[in-house]
């Protein structure tokens, strides 16, 4: 293994080391036991908002679907099978997670804002994480809502990509949100959880709760 996988799996044996030190029975509980998680976390696939690290969960408390941009698309069948199996197993809440510095947020708005002004700041510098995207990529076609969302807003031409990308974050979150509540999966739930819209801030290592709860 290259070291960064063999650092993976040491990290992984001092971990549960650690567990079954402090609690001996958590693993064979865990085995025996179906999952009774709580919430469904809906976030980003961004290696810097790994869920159960910044909320200190422990495993089995968060049910997790992560993609670029946290997007929840009415005809994506990975998202609404896991949102549908999430209702099943009786989550009372769940969350659309965005996250500032969202390099599918700002590769979305260079697109729609092709003659934005681009501050060439650190700010701007942060989001440039993903590549130019050809029109016929797979990371161009799954932006695709998320362009047509920034060309709804219609921002106005002078206003600079640093401006604009923390309202696209919160609008993205609101429209998931909105998405989310829609579905038949939550319309016709026995016990249908509420569903929020959250923005972690990563420049602090916060939480901004509650954008939208519904």
């Amino acid at each position: 293994m290259t070291a960064s996988l063999d650092n993976l799996a040491a990290g992984n044996v001092q971990w549960a080391t650690q567990i079954k030190t402090v609690a001996p029975g958590f693993f064979p509980q865990q085995a025996s036991t179906s999952q009774t998680p709580k919430v469904l976390w809906i976030g980003c696939a961004d290696s810097r908002v790994p869920e159960s690290v910044i909320t200190g969960s422990i495993p089995g408390a968060i049910f997790v679907h992560r993609n670029i941009a946290n997007q929840f698309l009415e005809h994506d069948l990975n998202a609404l099978a896991v949102l549908a199996h999430a209702v099943s197993l009786k989550v009372e809440h769940v969350v659309v997670v965005g996250h500032t510095h969202c390099g599918g947020v700002a590769e979305s708005e260079r697109i729609a804002r092709p003659n934005a002004p681009r501050e060439r700041s650190s700010f701007l510098c942060s989001e440039s994480c993903l590549p130019d995207t050809a029109d016929d990529s797979p990371l161009r076609r799954w932006l695709e809502h998320l362009v047509d969302l920034v060309k709804s807003l219609h921002l106005p031409d002078d206003m600079s990509s640093e401006e604009a990308i923390p309202l696209i974050t919160k609008a993205n979150v609101l429209a998931q949100v909105e998405t989310i509540r829609n579905t038949d999966i939550v319309q016709n739930a026995e016990f249908p959880p509420l569903i929020h819209g959250w923005i972690y801030d990563l420049d602090e290592g916060v939480l901004v709760k509650d954008i939208v709860e519904s």
